[in-house]
């Protein structure tokens, strides 16, 4: 190896170590890791399941659609672009949140993401409600649900609530149900 060589091994890794390093500040924020920890780590919904969830529970133009850990904003895409639905993203993990923005703006879709304890949120104004969330999670939105007087569709994917009556239940593929609430 010669010395231009060793020079551009030399900064080809430190180039490779801030990368590293931003992309670790920019994704294990405070946020993101209590997000891993409250039960509620980022998985995203496969795009048919979303699609079915959405038919299902009658979204149609104009109405106010949620999504409760919106993730990359991948079901807020398909609500706006294929149901004609207004969206808002509640997003906990900063990171996540700021893709969901990036992923809205691409697109032209005029949604928001906010980024907060869905816990916290107000829901009152939504007309259907997505949720892909853990089982403790679900309770405590269950709870807060009873306890506001909330009044719109709920759609779970794979977890149900423990004491709401479910409207319909479908079957998917991988053996998961998807579960729809009139409130």
């Amino acid at each position: 190896m010669n010395n231009f060589d060793l020079i551009f091994l030399f900064f080809s890794l430190l180039l490779a170590i801030f990368v590293l390093i931003t992309l670790l500040f920019f994704f294990l924020t405070p946020s993101s890791i209590k997000s891993y920890i409250s039960g509620a780590p980022p998985v995203p919904t496969p795009k048919k399941v979303i699609r079915t969830a959405l038919k299902e529970a009658g979204l149609k133009s104009g109405d106010l659609y949620f999504d409760l850990g919106s993730g990359s904003g991948r079901s807020l895409i398909i609500a706006a672009e294929e149901f004609g639905a207004q969206v808002v993203g509640i997003e906990h993990s900063r990171p996540n949140a700021f893709v969901s923005k990036i992923n809205l703006k691409i697109r032209g879709i005029k949604g928001e993401i906010i980024c907060q304890n869905l816990l916290e949120s107000d829901l009152s104004k939504a007309d259907v409600v997505f949720a892909y969330l853990s089982i403790s999670l679900m309770k405590k939105l269950e709870k807060k649900i009873q306890r506001e007087k909330l009044s719109f569709k709920v759609v779970s994917y794979s977890f149900s609530f423990p004491n709401l009556k479910e409207v319909k239940r479908i079957k998917m593929s991988s053996g998961k149900s998807i579960f729809i609430y009139e409130l």
